[in-house]
Formats: structure tokens, sequence, C-alpha cells
């Protein structure tokens, strides 16, 4: 790997761990009521914990490793872990609150990612590719449904992120919402 790979793969590494550490201080915080991590002291240890193990395992990986996407795709996973957390930054600017919210959708498809092409970062098979394809697109379409016509003071369900989204055309509740 060259110089400037490893010092762009350190930096991405940096901010993720930033992204972690910013999801604790909201979990401790604005996000006690508005997080399933909030919820006790348990959540948040699990939730900050499973991220940090993933963003660690992607820089073993990363440096350490077999050449390949594993690695950061597992430091990838970490950084969309915390994803939920951040749509329940209560008060939190609205443009993180919705990225957060758009992102948290691509966790699965991510980890799936990542478990089919470990250890080599490479897909195997017509069948891993197709799978991870069409999780991949189920989350695109779902992610621009929400971004696109979601206006959470119309979502009956509504609990971590009820005030923002700022990519909002047009407010179709019927289309995606469930009563």
């Amino acid at each position: 790997m060259t110089q400037r790979r490893r010092l762009a793969r350190l930096v991405a590494a940096l901010a993720a761990f930033a992204v972690g550490l910013g999801a604790l201080a909201i979990v401790e915080g604005p996000g006690r009521d508005t997080t399933y991590a909030g919820a006790s002291s348990l959540n948040a240890t699990l939730t900050v914990a499973a991220g940090v193990a993933l963003m660690l395992a992607g820089l073993v990986i990363t440096f350490f490793g077999p050449a390949g996407l594993t690695g950061d795709l597992a430091l990838l996973a970490g950084v969309l872990w915390f994803a939920p957390v951040w749509v329940g930054w209560d008060n939190g600017p609205p443009l993180v609150r919705s990225v957060a919210l758009l992102a948290a959708g691509f966790t699965l498809p991510v980890l799936l990612h990542l478990v089919l092409a470990a250890p080599g970062g490479r897909l195997r098979g017509t069948v891993a590719r197709a799978l991870v394809l069409a999780v991949y697109l189920e989350a695109t379409l779902a992610a621009l449904g929400l971004a696109l016509v979601r206006d959470p003071f119309f979502d009956p369900n509504c609990w971590a992120n009820c005030s923002d989204n700022v990519f909002s055309l047009r407010s179709l509740p019927g289309l995606v919402c469930r009563a």
C-alpha cells in the first residue's frame, strides 16, 4: 500500500473515531431520550463497543491484513453503526440528522457485504454479488423515498427525528409512513 493510501485511510479512521466519540456524547446528553442507545447504560455501552470494534477491526485489517476492501468495509460499517444515534440528536443540526437518517439504512448492506467479502475483500460467486447488489438497491430506494417524500411531522411512528428532513421535496405520508 502506498504512503498516500495509508495516510488517507488513517485520516478516515480518525474521522470515524470522531463520529463514534460524538455518538457517545449524544447518547450521554441530548440523545438520552431519543435513541435506543440512550435508554440505558448497558445499551450505550453495547452500541459504542460494537461500533468501535468494527472500526478497530477495519483499521487493523487495513494496515496489517490482506489487500482488499475488507478493512474499508469494516470501518464504514462502524461509522454507519452510529448513524441512528446521530438521528436521535435532539436539537442537533437538521442536515446532520437528515444525513444520518439516510445513512442508517446502509448499515445492513455494508455489514452483509463485509461478511460475504471476507477475508479477501472480494465477493465470490454470482449469488453473493446479486444478493449484495439487491440489498444495496433496496437501501438506496428506501433512502431516496425517505429523503424526498418523508415529512417527519406526519409520521405516526416517529421517535428519534420528528422534526427534520432537509431533503424533503413533497410530503407523502401514506407512501413512507405506516399507521
